[in-house]
């Protein structure tokens, strides 16, 4: 079933569940987004892992941090979008984030 045509892609394995790993908390429904935790994306990701029978590879994983820190970086440009005068950032928004990484 495909609830969100945007959403289709034909990606390698590890970007899907690095994108997915991100993203997997983002709901509308309460009137914001929930940014997860490290625990939950680490968890979210064995819990793949032991559905798809086997762990990804070290090189694999690297692409799966990629996709994550993609997720990242594009959900601030949205939120900086949304409010680019914004000078200070909801802790556990993206951008609150991102600038952990200056």
């Amino acid at each position: 079933m495909i609830y969100d045509w945007d959403s289709l892609a034909f990606e390698k394995e590890p970007i899907i569940v690095g994108h997915a790993s991100w993203y997997f908390t983002y709901t509308e429904f309460f009137g914001e987004s929930k940014l997860h935790t490290d625990e939950e994306v680490r968890a979210f990701i064995a819990e793949y892992e032991v559905a798809r029978g086997q762990p990804f590879t070290y090189q694999e994983h690297q692409t799966l941090q990629a996709a994550k820190v993609y997720g990242l970086a594009y959900s601030a440009r949205c939120e900086h979008a949304l409010n680019p005068n914004e000078k200070t950032y909801p802790e556990g928004s993206s951008r609150s984030l991102i600038t952990q990484y200056k």
